[in-house]
């Protein structure tokens, strides 16, 4: 126990990390009474069912965001990574009224495009169901889904 004797003081952080970290992760008092207040306004307006244009306004720059955030991931994506923000996002859309991503963008699906983006959907929730986080297994596992056409 020579190497550790006291444990402790290397799970305590010093009060000069603590102030690099409360710097690092705050935002400023008048800013943070903005977005309170904004948030407060939101949610009673959804809270009283009142889909406000603001709130519509905000959904869907917030979607816009994440998705912007996810193109422009400097590191590389994995296929789960990409299997759950598909998911995610799609969730998003038709929990807004909003058209399935697996659908065409543009005029009325028939039946067998909806079928077939259905489809779609349950192969990636399957896949993310039975990888248990390995990304060879998902890719395993869209691969034996797949078959040739000619």
């Amino acid at each position: 126990m020579a190497e550790n004797e006291n444990p402790v003081e290397e799970l305590t952080p010093t009060p000069e990390e603590i102030l690099e970290d409360l710097k690092a992760n705050t935002i400023p008092k008048e800013e943070y009474d903005k977005l309170l207040s904004r948030y407060n306004k939101l949610f009673y307006d959804v809270a009283n069912n009142r889909r406000t244009e603001e709130a519509e306004k905000t959904s869907k720059r917030d979607l816009a965001a994440a998705a912007i955030r996810g193109i422009q991931k400097k590191e590389l994506h994995t296929p789960l990574e990409h299997i759950d923000a598909l998911l995610t996002i799609d969730d998003f859309m038709l929990e807004n009224g909003q058209r399935s991503i697996f659908l065409p963008s543009e005029g009325e699906p028939n039946e067998a495009t909806v079928e077939s983006a259905n489809k779609v959907r349950a192969l990636l929730e399957k896949v993310k169901a039975q990888s248990e986080g390995s990304n060879e297994v998902a890719i395993a596992l869209i691969g034996n889904s797949l078959r040739d056409v000619k």
